[in-house]
């Protein structure tokens, strides 16, 4: 649907006697405006499912109820993937959240988003990203806000930072960094990368993480994580070290290579196996 006329035909067919007298049933359409086309989101409200991209960026909002703002409360939508756009002044639908369990955001976020997110009581799954060298600062705006997060997921960071090593939470527990090689982000010789990791692990939300995902360089760099952070329960890492990640056999003697060397050096309570399918990927158990 590329224009406001076609939007409002649509609306139009559910506006019959049927739909708002005799059942009281509304349908709210957001549109979101693309280059060459546009996405149409078309439901009945209150809305049931359980799962919201908004992308406020150019974003059109139509209903068919005449006291829309009465049903602002999207209290069925569990997670939402919000996209800002700091340069735009928009005024927003009369929707709000109020049991956001996973949030997905970019950082850092535009004045709207407070207005459509009541709060964070809900959360337990956060996944951000941001190019913004204060990103830490508007990552603990959030983190402050949310006071029973689990999960952390960071997917994009300024170079000029070392991810979360100044953040606190009080309640997060796991850390999903595999999309973000931490020495990518900083110098990449073996002196600096091992006082990267050595920093990260010994960081508040380093040494109260249970479960990692983390890409790393070298074993050394998986030892020296497994050494600071001192409540590690799972460690999931890809290594670059490790020549035979990719093997089509998991279970070939040569695959183990990495895992010996590494059993060699952590308690004998360790488990340690790759992960078949996840892209080489190893799983330590620590006991």
């Amino acid at each position: 649907m590329n224009n406001e006329q076609e939007i409002d035909t649509l609306l139009d067919s559910f506006r019959s006697q049927f739909w708002l007298e005799k059942h009281q049933w509304f349908v709210r359409c957001h549109r979101k405006l693309m280059i060459d086309y546009s996405d149409v989101l078309l439901y009945t409200f209150p809305q049931t499912f359980a799962e919201l991209n908004m992308d406020i960026m150019n974003i059109s909002y139509k209903s068919t109820c005449p006291y829309d703002q009465n049903f602002g409360s999207c209290q069925q939508v569990r997670s939402l993937i919000y996209k800002s756009f700091l340069t735009m002044d928009l005024t927003l639908p009369h929707i709000y959240f109020s049991n956001i369990r996973h949030l997905s955001v970019h950082l850092p976020v535009d004045n709207q988003f407070w207005t459509v997110v009541k709060n964070l009581d809900q959360l337990t799954s956060l996944s951000v990203s941001s190019i913004d060298d204060n990103a830490d600062h508007h990552l603990q705006i959030l983190l402050d806000k949310a006071h029973y997060l689990y999960s952390l997921e960071i997917t994009s960071w300024p170079s000029s930072l070392i991810p979360l090593v100044s953040n606190t939470s009080r309640s997060v527990r796991r850390l999903d960094l595999r999309q973000l090689t931490i020495c990518y982000q900083q110098p990449s010789n073996s002196s600096s990368r091992t006082q990267i990791y050595r920093k990260f692990g010994c960081s508040r939300l380093g040494t109260q993480c249970e479960v990692l995902r983390i890409a790393t360089e070298s074993e050394k760099d998986i030892l020296t994580l497994v050494n600071k952070m001192i409540n590690i329960r799972i460690l999931y890492t890809t290594c670059t070290s490790d020549k035979w990640k990719y093997a089509d056999n998991v279970s070939s003697s040569r695959t183990s290579e990495i895992i010996e060397r590494l059993k060699s050096s952590l308690p004998s309570t360790t488990t340690i196996k790759r992960v078949s399918g996840l892209y080489g990927f190893l799983q330590l158990w620590f006991r």
